[in-house]
């Protein structure tokens, strides 16, 4: 077929897409199990009842799970499925177990089996069955998180997309991507406020204590022409100690705002040289690229499928963007420097984080591609002259995953910064290695299904954790410390949820809503991606149409508990983390004052989210305020604390996760020391401070240059 190279009006899309959907029937998960997928079916029923024969591996499973008091659910999937010699298969089954009891603990558990059928009568009988590799075992605890976004004022938020195929189940890139969230101290009284993108952003002020009233009316952003606003990022960049504020919008020009003071803001876009700047832009990053004291802007640049669509090795994008802050009359000016910069990457950019991971005192970048490999962009960057070189090969992170979200964090507390990808995994490479998943109508497809079934298994492998080994090095963990699976991941962050000492890792994902009476479909979005993928990298998506049906949809958030020794406990449902929403943003702060790190989602076509943290720990929190005249919110400065022979790391940065940025604050948890022994600080401009002995239980404001 020859490339599609007109723009087709949405309506011809989605007549195309109907013609398309309208031929002969996909297999069903029935049929690429060859009907083993009945015996799961009768097995998850049997198990709720109660009905399991003695001897039995799940007997004893289906024992705990009838000892749940209250609530009690059980969800399954075929994460493999084999043929056999013979009548027989191999199948292996994933239960997911959750309920509560009467007194409030909750149990959850993620049980893996093995079982050998035999077919005979029509009927698959059971043969042989056995626990499975991988999975966690029953557990209980009380949980430490609540959901509070009614309680605390936030009711009133939520997100309105602008585009009408947001409002259907059509599977087209760019749509059904937003909204981020920003948790960021907008008024400058010490408290951090919340922005949500939407079709007219929404402002929450903090009265100091945690509680929030909407402030949009009168702050500026009311005034704005009404758009598809999809993130944003923020920080001074004037040095009056008030964070501007860029949006980025998916359909409508980016806005650079300036901070007036109390809540409001002024549209500055035009006359800081940001003017023009019409999306899909996704992500956006405040960072001093080349040392010379000044804040400049990285932009994730998505493209318009609707216009042309990815190719098979995505690098066709619209490019992203950069910008050198040059300033102008002492205020901020900005210029495109993309290409003398070294950031000529074509891929299709959801998210990017800065981070001086090899400690050169550089703040280096990742750009995470939902199409096109992701890229590490190493700074060697002179004041006056950003530079960068592409390094994701050469250092361990060439990511060819559907990359969606990004964050750094020290995993194993050796003093290094370990990256974190959101990305998508699913239990279905056995379907994609399936000779009856279809594929495309094209000749000589028999010799192109190695190419694209390699090329959907390796983009939906899951998420990537990367332990940095030093040198400019690092090595993929995922798998091993247990966090490969996030589903259809976006926002992330690293964050020591129980204040222990050890960063946590935050994944929140989903995708496509199922309308009532609709169901999880993901068997037909394989069955699409094998037959369309032609289509959209002909410039147009569509032909997968869910209806009413989903995909990610009511799917488990995670929250990986750092157990040490690089590896990671999923205890969301146990914690309280137990949304189901179909979430994008995720954003972390310390909403209340009370030290812990609070965690705030933003959700597709949703409300605000908001979990209160309950974990009893000693805490400490650091505010830095830097010296440099534009950049008085310190970013990239680099802190290491070090308490009862723990060393932590962190930065601060302006612009993470998906579409996000979390507060400026630094968040430390000592676990049950009085006190921090050492905290250094590595300022921006070169500078290094320590103090020693620093008590816990309190929000520090470090001004540069204070003392040590």
């Amino acid at each position: 077929m020859a490339p599609l190279k007109a723009r087709l009006p949405l309506a011809a899309v989605l007549l195309l897409a109907l013609s398309r959907c309208s031929s002969s029937p996909f297999p069903t998960l029935s049929d690429y199990t060859d009907g083993a997928s009945e015996f799961a079916s009768g097995l998850a029923d049997d198990f709720r009842a109660g009905r399991i024969a003695r001897g039995s591996p799940v007997e004893e499973a289906a024992r705990s799970f009838a000892a749940l008091e209250e609530d009690r659910k059980l969800e399954w999937q075929v994460i493999d499925y084999r043929r056999l010699g013979g009548k027989r298969c191999s199948l292996t089954v994933r239960f997911l177990v959750t309920g509560t009891s009467v007194a409030g603990e909750r149990t959850d558990a993620d049980l893996r089996f093995g079982f050998v059928l035999e077919k005979g009568a029509g009927k698959w009988r059971l043969v042989e069955a056995r626990s499975a590799q991988g999975g966690r075992p029953f557990q209980t605890g009380r949980p430490h998180l609540s959901e509070v976004s009614r309680e605390i004022g936030l009711g009133g938020a939520l997100h309105v997309p602008v585009d009408p195929v947001e409002m259907t189940n059509y599977c087209i890139p760019a749509t059904h991507h937003h909204p981020g969230v920003l948790v960021v101290d907008f008024d400058g009284d010490g408290a951090p406020d919340i922005l949500l993108p939407s079709r007219q952003p929404q402002l929450f002020l903090n009265d100091g204590h945690g509680r929030f009233h909407e402030a949009t009316v009168g702050s500026g952003l009311d005034l704005l022409a009404p758009g598809e606003a999809a993130g944003g990022v923020a920080a001074d960049l004037d040095g009056d100690g008030l964070p501007e504020l860029f949006l980025t919008y998916a359909y409508s020009p980016c806005r650079l705002l300036h901070n007036e003071g109390r809540g409001r803001f002024r549209d500055i876009t035009e006359e800081s040289g940001l003017a023009g700047l019409s999306g899909p832009y996704t992500s956006a990053v405040f960072f001093d690229a080349d040392g010379d004291g000044r804040l400049d802007l990285f932009i994730a640049n998505y493209g318009d499928a609707r216009v042309g669509g990815p190719s098979y090795f995505s690098k066709n994008g619209p490019g992203n963007r950069f910008f050198h802050n040059v300033e102008r009359g002492g205020r901020p000016f900005f210029v495109d420097e993309t290409a003398a910069a070294g950031f000529g990457d074509r891929g299709w950019g959801l998210a990017a984080s800065a981070c001086d991971y090899d400690g050169d005192g550089r703040d280096d970048l990742y750009v995470a591609n939902d199409f096109g490999t992701n890229c590490l962009y190493h700074n060697r960057s002179t004041p006056g002259h950003p530079r960068f070189d592409q390094i994701a090969k050469q250092a361990g992170v060439l990511d060819d995953g559907y990359g969606m979200g990004v964050t750094w964090g020290d995993v194993d507390g050796d003093g290094l910064f370990d990256l974190h990808v959101a990305d998508f995994s699913t239990p279905y490479h056995w379907i994609i290695r399936d000779n009856r998943m279809p594929m495309p109508p094209l000749p000589f497809v028999a010799l192109a299904r190695p190419f694209i079934r390699g090329l959907l298994i390796r983009r939906s492998r899951g998420d990537g954790l990367y332990r940095n080994l030093g040198g400019g090095r690092f090595e993929r963990i995922s798998e091993r410390a247990g966090v490969a699976e996030g589903g259809w991941a976006w926002g992330t962050e690293f964050v020591d949820m129980d204040g222990d000492g050890r960063e946590d890792l935050l994944v929140v994902n989903g995708m496509w809503d199922a309308a009532p009476g609709g169901h999880e479909d993901e068997v037909a979005f394989w069955n699409g991606m094998g037959t369309e993928g032609v289509h959209f990298h002909d410039g147009y998506w569509g032909g997968i149409d869910f209806g009413k049906n989903g995909m990610a949809s009511q799917t488990p958030k995670h929250l990986f508990r750092n157990l040490g020794a690089g590896r990671f406990e999923d205890v969301a449902f146990r914690e309280g983390f137990d949304t189901r929403a179909n979430a994008r943003g995720l954003a972390f702060a310390d909403l209340d004052g009370d030290g812990a790190p609070d965690i705030v989602i933003s959700t597709f076509r949703g409300p605000l989210l908001a979990y209160h943290n309950e974990w009893k720990a000693s805490r400490l929190t650091l505010a830095l305020v830097g010296a440099q005249p534009h950049n008085r919110d310190a970013i990239g400065a680099v802190v290491r604390l070090i308490s009862g022979g723990r060393t932590q790391i962190r930065e601060v940065r302006a612009g993470s996760s998906f579409l996000s940025q979390s507060t400026r604050d630094l968040l430390f948890g000592l676990g049950a020391a009085p006190s921090a022994d050492s905290i250094e600080v590595a300022w921006p401009d070169g500078r290094r401070e320590t103090r020693r002995n620093v008590p816990a239980g309190k929000r520090i404001v470090w001004t540069e240059g204070s003392g040590s």
